[in-house]
């Protein structure tokens, strides 16, 4: 009689557990702002008139053709221009014949300085009022003997490896002294003596002068005593250099931190995790639902950050039909999608399983990677998400993806689109050292879709995700943070604990916060959706010793901008701004004319 008791209270209290569930459920798909992924809507696209006194900026970028790391580095500054909406002509250097005149700046984007054609040309240029960056360590040999003196160096030691980087002065928003881990292997540098006229810019932890910048003439000259300006995740001292170059530099940004949790939610049939039991001592489903996702949701009130989770619904190997609703449950997305939802987050999908989208022959990999047959397969398997995440949600529209492993083909990409034709944002990679995988700028791409890659993935210091995470913040005022649960799931021993991994991920977003409170927190859709209106955007812009007036074409209002400038502002029109720090102001357009006075 007591287990037949015991059985029916069982039996109740799941059966409430149920409705529960289905009310939370059917409460969110009814929402017409959490259940249905609405992204913000979009002011009309409006023009300024065309005025000829109004001009955009002209650069110069030299590069060695012949030269790897000089063409990326040629590659990675021309996508960072073109988002700028700056002017930039790109010359090989053996074949460029030195005319500087006609550029407000320059940057020599190779090592071997004996390339550089004219050099009398180049020294003249600057002593008239010119900006040269050279962004790559130099080769030690006779033109560097040349050059040395007018850059401001007195002597030079050997090339080693380097600990850290620390700011000095206002070179970077982030401010004055923030410390950066970063790899040694990636940062090294000569030892150099600098004479009294250089102003440090960047530093290692052993005071080794990375960065500096000094006058000859009526010009500026910044040189680089590493490589760093050269990767993707090092533009926001390249955006620092041309702010010192303009002095007053204003640049278009998203103004977007979003925070992808990849491979999330997970199955609550995952009870085997034997590193999970053995650190600590539950299954898979107690720590996450007990441990790990109440720390998360924490921490996004805390920090005010909006979580996009981008979910695999199971990890089979399968790749033909028929595709079964198998692994991840409807009660497992709508469980952890509704506090997702309800805390103004987003519900994305990296596939059906964690196959990446792609024919044999696509990817060169071995081991886990199983091709798909064919195409339709591909197509099906998409439909699968989309039907699984409407039975959880019905109203909900997908609108992110986030392929596995960073990886996606030409034919999966077109797959992906006609399987789930609501999917505006795919979410690649934004740097990769690793072949086959989707790496991406911030843009408006051909077919339609936004690319708006994952920047730094983890939380360990060492790896320099810090320094990551604030050059995009500098650069293009983005912070796309990846949480990866199988990182969480599956740590790299017993030095990994949550509390240890947590206790990381908190200092990581307490630095960023605090040197970026001005970003606004954003769902991956919201923040594409601003990448687009910066794809289309024209400017042109005008200055006299007043201020500084820009006109913009194919423009939406509330569009945003950053400003460096040593001014004080005394009056805005057509515009508004918030003070980031003593020399950067965030600007918000409301019409395509606007202007910015001086005191």
């Amino acid at each position: 009689m007591f287990q037949l008791k015991r059985a029916i209270i069982s039996l109740s209290l799941m059966l409430a557990f149920m409705i529960v569930l289905e009310i939370v459920r059917m409460g969110l798909a009814n929402d017409s702002k959490y259940g249905i992924n609405i992204v913000d809507t979009l002011p009309l696209i409006v023009s300024a008139s065309e005025d000829l006194n109004y001009s955009s900026l002209d650069y110069l970028i030299l590069y060695d053709n012949n030269e790897t790391n000089s063409i990326y580095a040629k590659t990675n500054y021309e996508e960072l221009f073109k988002f700028y909406k700056i002017n930039v002509e790109i010359k090989d250097t053996r074949e460029y014949i030195g005319d500087y005149r006609n550029y407000k700046g320059v940057f020599i984007a190779f090592a071997d300085w004996a390339l550089i054609n004219n050099i009398p040309s180049l020294i003249n240029y600057v002593e008239q009022g010119g900006n040269v960056a050279f962004i790559f360590t130099p080769l030690f040999e006779g033109t560097y003997n040349t050059l040395s003196s007018p850059l401001g160096i007195i002597e030079t030691g050997d090339p080693l490896p380097r600990e850290g980087i620390i700011t000095q002065g206002d070179f970077l928003i982030c401010g004055n002294d923030v410390r950066f881990e970063y790899p040694s292997i990636l940062n090294y540098a000569y030892q150099i003596q600098l004479n009294d006229n250089c102003e440090v810019l960047l530093r290692s932890f052993d005071n080794t002068p990375l960065l500096w910048k000094t006058n000859k003439g009526n010009g500026m000259v910044v040189v680089c005593n590493n490589d760093l300006t050269k990767s993707k995740h090092s533009r926001g001292l390249v955006t620092g250099i041309i702010a010192l170059f303009e002095k007053d530099f204003l640049y278009p940004v998203a103004n977007s931190w979003v925070t992808f949790l990849t491979a999330f939610p997970t199955s609550s049939n995952s009870t085997n995790n034997a590193y999970i039991r053995k650190l600590y001592a539950l299954d898979t489903n107690s720590f996450i639902r007990n441990m790990w996702w109440p720390d998360m949701l924490r921490l996004s009130r805390k920090y005010n950050i909006y979580y996009t989770s981008v979910f695999v619904q199971n990890y089979t190997a399968n790749v033909e039909p028929p595709f079964y609703q198998e692994g991840l449950t409807k009660n497992d997305l709508i469980g952890v999608g509704s506090d997702i939802l309800r805390s103004k987050g987003e519900i994305g999908f990296n596939g059906y399983n964690f196959r990446p989208l792609g024919l044999e022959g696509d990817f060169k990999l071995e081991g886990w990677f199983v091709p798909w047959v064919k195409y339709e397969n591909m197509v099906l398997a998409t439909k699968e998400v989309v039907s699984f995440t409407k039975e959880a949600f019905p109203n909900y529209i997908l609108r992110t993806y986030a392929p596995p492993a960073g990886q996606l083909s030409p034919d999966g990409r077109r797959a992906v689109i006609e399987g789930c034709p609501t999917v505006k944002v795919i979410s690649g990679l934004y740097e990769s050292n690793w072949g086959n995988q989707l790496v991406q700028d911030f843009k408006k791409e051909q077919d339609g879709t936004i690319s708006f890659p994952r920047v730094a993935n983890g939380f360990i210091p060492e790896t320099g995700i810090q320094w990551d995470l604030s050059n995009s913040a500098e650069a293009f005022g983005i912070v796309s943070h990846d949480i990866d649960m199988i990182e969480i799931l599956f740590p790299d021993g017993e030095d990994y604990k949550w509390n240890i991994i947590s206790k990381m991920l908190t200092d990581l977003i307490e630095k960023l916060r605090t040197s970026y409170k001005f970003i606004e927190p954003q769902t991956a859709s919201n923040a594409a959706q601003r990448v687009e209106r910066l794809s289309q955007l024209k400017i042109t812009q005008k200055k006299d010793d007043k201020g500084i007036y820009y006109k913009c074409f194919d423009f939406t209002a509330n569009t945003n901008f950053i400003l460096r400038t040593q001014k004080a502002i005394k009056t805005t029109v057509g515009c508004s701004t918030t003070k980031i720090n003593n020399n950067s102001y965030l600007v918000t357009a409301q019409t395509p004319d606007f202007s910015i006075l001086w005191s």
